[in-house]
C-alpha cells in the first residue's frame, strides 16, 4: 500500500556529517512525517525497535556491526520498516548481499539525493528499487562467468569478515554478535580456508581490494 509523505516517519543512519545534513535537509522539507538521524549503529538498532519507524534510510559504510549487519538484526527483529540502503558501495557481491538481507531498495551515492525520494515512492507502491547504476553493476556481473570469491562466505561468514576487516578484534566481534570469542576464531579459520588466507592482514587485503574495507588496511595479525 502506498503511503502519503506526512504519514510516513524516517530514521536516517550514516555517519558523514555532510550526508546527514543534506539528506536531513532534503527529507525534512519533502514533507514527511518525521526524520531523525543516528550515526551509531548500536543506537540506530535501539531507535529502531523502540521507535518502529516505517522507513530506514542507511549506509553500509558504519563502524562497529557495519550498516549490513544492522540490517540484519533489523530484519532478525521482524521489524515492519521498509529499508533503503544509500551507499558509495557498487561492488556487485556487497550489493547482491544486501540485496538477499531484505532490503527493498539500494541507492547509489554518486546519484542526486533527490533518487532517495524516487526509491521511497518506488519501494511503497511495493516495488525493489535499485538505483539504474547499481542495476547495471548487478547486471553485468551476471554476464561474467567469474564467480566473486566472497560469495563462497556465509551471511554470518560475511558479516564477521566484514566487522575484521574494518577492524573489530575478536572481542569486539563476539560482544556484539553474542557468541563465544571461541566461536568467532572458529568462523575466521573458515574464513581463511574459504578466501585462501594465512592471517587476518591478507583477509584485510582481500576487503580492500573488494571495496569493503572502511578503515584503512591496517589490522592485527
Amino acid at each position: 500500500m502506498n503511503k502519503k509523505y506526512s504519514e510516513i516517519d524516517i530514521l536516517l543512519i550514516d555517519d558523514h556529517d555532510i550526508v546527514v545534513q543534506g539528506c536531513e535537509s532534503m527529507l525534512s522539507n519533502s514533507g514527511f512525517k518525521s526524520v531523525h538521524v543516528e550515526t551509531d549503529c548500536d543506537k540506530a538498532l535501539q531507535n529502531a525497535v523502540k521507535n518502529k519507524p516505517d522507513l530506514i534510510v542507511v549506509d553500509i559504510s558504519m563502524p562497529g556491526m557495519g550498516g549490513f549487519g544492522l540490517i540484519r538484526r533489523i530484519r532478525k527483529k521482524h521489524l515492519d520498516a521498509k529499508i533503503i540502503v544509500f551507499s558509495m558501495h557498487d561492488d556487485p557481491s556487497i550489493v547482491s548481499r544486501v540485496i538477499e538481507s531484505g532490503v527493498e531498495g539500494y541507492v547509489s551515492k554518486t546519484c542526486s539525493p533527490q533518487k532517495i525520494l524516487e526509491a521511497i515512492d518506488s519501494v511503497f507502491s511495493g516495488n525493489i528499487y535499485l538505483s539504474q547504476d547499481v542495476a547495471q553493476v548487478l547486471a553485468l556481473d551476471k554476464l561474467n562467468p567469474t564467480k566473486n570469491i566472497l560469495d563462497k562466505l556465509t551471511p554470518k561468514e560475511y558479516e564477521i569478515f566484514d566487522m575484521l576487516v574494518n577492524g573489530s578484534n575478536i572481542s569486539n566481534i563476539a560482544e556484539t554478535l553474542f557468541i563465544s570469542s571461541k566461536s568467532v576464531s572458529n568462523y575466521i579459520t573458515k574464513i581463511k580456508t574459504k578466501l585462501d588466507a594465512n592471517s587476518v592482514a591478507e583477509l584485510v587485503h582481500i576487503g580492500y581490494k573488494h571495496n569493503i574495507t572502511r578503515t584503512g588496511t591496517d589490522a592485527v595479525t
